[in-house]
């Protein structure tokens, strides 16, 4: 029997019936409603019966015209285990494969098809239940999807879970579509603080990738703080409204006090609220407090082991306690969530560097070159120092005068090329081209001691050199 037969029976699991006949995915003889890429999806990987595919049979059967945004088949991914583990992270139903794609982990079985007359019934409310989307997400999930709130309709609980999953993928694009997605939130349930929150998380994290004090800096904080406001008219109990006004009071207000008591306000409303628990380790960290800032994370990590922003940052406050060999372990899965996570990639190299496996670490810094070329502002001081430890300090004159060239042009950033000069020996110099770099290196706020924002800096391994 050829797949496509196979895949037409019924195909029990766990506590579902999937039918890829009838299209249907029933928990405990209740339907539940898929997207018509995640049905499809959820029906390749459950015929294979354990047996991995790869990303890319999944995008060529799935996308055959190749009409298809990044990331497409992750967020599917993401979605599915939500809806077949609410309260877990769906990982012991889809088990990602590092490098190279996904495999459905539960032990299948054939089921018997319905009689004639269910089937006919089936098919109706398959079609009815094609418009709720995936509203299992908001009715099952508990507090790891859809916290203590004015309750979500399920179109309102698609747009927030989407909203989640694009705000912690962190890049600009992902936070546009987070926004996107949490407005549809809004307009869905206008009611709820969620929305609001999301939006205002999402305005806080792009004006980090604005130039400080510039015209769009300036709109994305206010509109940050305007969703705040509304998210903490509506939410008074909310979780997330108190945590992102946290956010805004550290980050843009330059006040931590405020900021610790509205994480208090937070963690009484939901001390298992992964998002808090995480951006008070950014606040602890900031402020050079980084074992405290560990002990958060790795609370957060435990909450949402499937965020690739906790994960990360987990992974670097590794690497800051010197521990390289659970960031190397920690840093590898967030990739594996997102290969295409520049700052897991750079830390990863860092963890490599540190515990002594220089070969590893730049080698990953020459993945990172070919696979995102956006990031050789830092690949090429990162490679040039590694290379530089690799043959025992024994500089090239050329190399030197390709940094010193770089540097003058500002096509390298700042405080890696620093460390290339740190590791050469020229403290001077490194110390002279952060001051340069003001006020776009926190470092050399540090250096004048005019900024307590930024005392992780003196924490950082790779720094050392310069403090002692």
């Amino acid at each position: 029997m050829d797949e496509q037969q196979s895949t037409l029976r019924p195909l029990v699991f766990d506590r579902f019936v999937l039918d890829p006949e009838l299209r249907t995915l029933r928990r405990d003889g209740e339907e539940v409603a898929l997207q018509a890429k995640a049905f499809e999806l959820l029906a390749m990987l459950v015929a294979r019966r354990g047996v991995p595919v790869s990303r890319e049979e999944l995008y060529g059967r799935l996308w055959p015209d190749g009409v298809v945004e990044d990331g497409n088949l992750t967020q599917n991914v993401y979605l599915l285990r939500r809806i077949l583990d609410p309260a877990g992270t769906g990982r012991t139903f889809i088990e990602t494969l590092p490098r190279y794609g996904y495999r459905f982990s539960k032990p299948v079985q054939d089921a018997r098809r319905p009689a004639p007359f269910v089937r006919s019934v089936w098919r109706r409310f398959a079609f009815g239940g094609a418009l709720i989307a995936i509203a299992v997400v908001a009715s099952t999930a508990g507090s790891a999807v859809q916290p203590s709130d004015v309750p979500l309709s399920p179109a309102a609980s698609v747009s927030y879970a989407l909203g989640q999953y694009h705000l912690n993928l962190r890049t600009i694009a992902d936070l546009r579509h987070s926004i996107v997605y949490f407005s549809q939130t809004v307009h869905e349930a206008p009611q709820s603080a969620l929305g609001f929150a999301g939006v205002a998380s999402a305005y806080a994290l792009e004006a980090e990738f604005d130039a400080a004090n510039s015209p769009a800096f300036s709109r994305d904080v206010a509109l940050a703080k305007e969703n705040r406001d509304q998210a903490l008219t509506r939410g008074k109990t909310s979780a997330q409204a108190h945590a992102v006004a946290a956010f805004l009071a550290f980050r843009f207000d330059g006040d931590p006090v405020l900021a610790e008591h509205e994480f208090e306000l937070a963690f009484a409303c939901d001390p298992e609220d992964a998002a808090a628990h995480q951006w008070h380790a950014v606040l602890l960290f900031s402020q050079g407090a980084i074992r405290p800032a560990m002990v958060e994370l790795e609370l957060a990590h435990q909450l949402d082991p499937t965020s690739e922003v906790i994960s990360r940052w987990l992974g670097r406050a590794y690497v800051y306690r010197r521990r390289p060999a659970d960031a190397i372990r920690t840093l590898s899965d967030t990739i594996s969530i997102e290969p295409a996570d520049a700052p897991a990639w750079l830390s990863l190299a860092s963890a490599q560097e540190e515990s002594g496996k220089l070969r590893d670490a730049l080698q990953t810094l020459e993945t990172v070159g070919r696979r995102l070329p956006d990031e050789r502002p830092y690949v090429i001081p990162d490679e040039a120092r590694v290379r530089l430890l690799l043959s025992h300090g024994s500089s090239d004159p050329r190399t030197i005068m390709q940094m010193n060239s770089l540097v003058a042009d500002k096509r390298v950033d700042a405080v890696e090329a620093a460390l290339y000069y740190v590791a050469l020996g020229s403290r001077d110099r490194a110390i002279t081209v952060l001051r340069a770099s003001r006020p776009a290196s926190p470092i050399a706020a540090v250096l004048e001691k005019a900024d307590p924002r930024f005392e992780s800096i003196q924490s950082d391994p790779r720094f050392q050199q310069l403090f002692d």
